[in-house]
């Protein structure tokens, strides 16, 4: 066999590397995410990017890239730090694709898809086959009927869920989610009778309400949830939500307050300051993006698409009718503020 390693390892396209002073590049994008509200992965999604990727610049682990800082300083009007330009090959790409090649001679492709999924497999058989395993991952469960709980369960976990064979899972901000996972919770235990439990990550910020079950998580996919990642799948709405009004603002209630943010924008005209709130659903799975969008036009508010990946709303008044038609088990700070009044 032929291998053509332009095939595994391409060729980059050559884009703009920003330097910056010891330090400045963190606390811009400090800065960035406490004016929209977001942690960093939320972040990420907004901006077409990893989680992972943004960490690693905010450690000043690798430069980052010009066309997305700038974004990020549109997004959040925070002026950028004083950087430098680097030239186009401040980095040798020639010695970094011949240790790819030795690598590759020596060990093959590293984590395929088709070596982590037969691992995953291997794994799900030796509990099916276990009687003891497969009474542990059986958990009994009430099978709730349809209905607004319900629809709201299915919005947070397309929001931020995911599904194994054995395991749900809901991923939130330890910092600024801790009452909404506690909601969460009840919210499961009040469906399911199942009583999840919530870690807490020791390195990054986030909070894990998990709860396992076979039985839960074949009643789920039965209701419209997939197994796997939601964005190559491309997740979309159940179709059983779509049939009434109140599962759907109840599903949309469960999206934003996962995936989406409550932000005041500041700025100043001629020394005054002034402050509104926003709304932005951030999500890479389109059929939710036009879901929300959709949703949000028939119920007379005004969204706009202004980035590829975020659905928003950008005026006050939308914004308090949001809140008002909608509302939200995820009172942030800046929502308190928002149903405070703002000056």
């Amino acid at each position: 066999m032929v291998i053509d390693f332009r095939f595994i390892f391409g060729y980059c396209r050559v884009v703009d590397r920003l330097s910056f002073r010891n330090g400045e590049l963190r606390s811009f994008i400090e800065q960035v995410q406490d004016v929209i509200g977001v942690e960093t992965d939320k972040l990420g999604i907004l901006l077409g990017l990893s989680g992972r990727t943004i960490r690693d610049w905010k450690r000043e682990k690798f430069k980052p890239s010009k066309d997305y800082i700038l974004k990020m300083s549109q997004l959040s009007g925070i002026k950028l730090p004083e950087y430098k330009i680097l030239p186009a090959y401040w980095s040798n790409p020639k010695s970094a694709k011949l240790a790819g090649k030795r690598t590759y001679q020596l060990y093959g492709l590293l984590g395929t898809k088709e070596s982590r999924s037969k691992g995953g497999e291997i794994s799900w058989l030796k509990r099916k086959n276990d009687p003891d395993l497969w009474n542990k991952y059986t958990n009994p469960i009430t099978k709730p009927v349809e209905s607004e709980d319900l629809a709201e369960f299915i919005g947070i976990m397309l929001g931020d869920g995911g599904l194994t064979h054995f395991q749900c899972s809901i991923y939130l901000n330890s910092d600024t989610d801790r009452e909404f996972a506690d909601y969460v919770k009840d919210l499961i235990n009040r469906l399911f009778k199942i009583v999840p439990k919530i870690y807490k990550h020791k390195k990054e910020k986030v909070l894990r309400v998990s709860v396992s079950g076979v039985n839960l998580i074949e009643y789920l996919t039965s209701k419209g949830l997939s197994l796997g990642n939601k964005v190559h799948l491309q997740a979309g709405v159940p179709s059983w939500i779509k049939s009434k009004s109140e599962y759907i603002n109840a599903c949309i209630r469960g999206l934003i307050d996962t995936d989406g943010c409550f932000t005041l924008h500041k700025y100043k005209v001629n020394g005054k300051e002034y402050c509104y709130p926003k709304i932005c659903f951030s999500n890479r799975s389109e059929p939710l993006l036009g879901f929300v969008y959709n949703e949000l036009k028939g119920l007379g508010l005004n969204p706009k698409r202004t980035f590829k990946y975020g659905v928003w709303l950008h005026n006050q008044n939308e914004v308090k009718r949001y809140l008002q038609v909608i509302g939200t088990r995820n009172y942030k700070p800046a929502i308190k503020k928002i149903l405070g009044g703002v000056a």
